[in-house]
């Protein structure tokens, strides 16, 4: 786990580490924008390796609609933390069968490469 502060250094930890996983947290979504704003910027096949997880306030908890508006793969609200294992495990087995096929046919294409 690393605390990552600014984009640029997300930037840098994306380019050189084998990031799998990024918990954006803060009260106020807002305070997060710009790298929300970075997120959605990358391109879509990196976009695909990432989970990414948004905890924040007053936000409905697993939301179907509101995740998908938020462009994460899980959202929480704070008051709703002590949940937070049974909620990732969940949300991460839909995320991986829902890329299963995909990663399986992108490998075959590399394969053949």
């Amino acid at each position: 786990i690393k605390k990552i502060s600014s984009v640029e250094e997300l930037d840098y930890w994306l380019k050189v580490g084998e990031v799998k996983n990024i918990i954006l947290a803060a009260p106020n979504f807002d305070e997060l924008k710009e790298i929300k704003e970075f997120l959605e910027k990358l391109l879509p096949e990196k976009r695909r390796e990432l989970f990414v997880i948004l905890i924040t306030s007053n936000v409905k908890t697993f939301d179907p609609v509101e995740t998908f508006v938020y462009s994460v793969n899980l959202l929480i609200d704070f008051s709703d933390l002590n949940y937070f294992p049974q909620l990732y495990h969940k949300s991460k087995l839909y995320w991986e069968q829902l890329y299963r096929d995909y990663r399986k046919i992108l490998s075959k294409i590399i394969e053949e490469i």
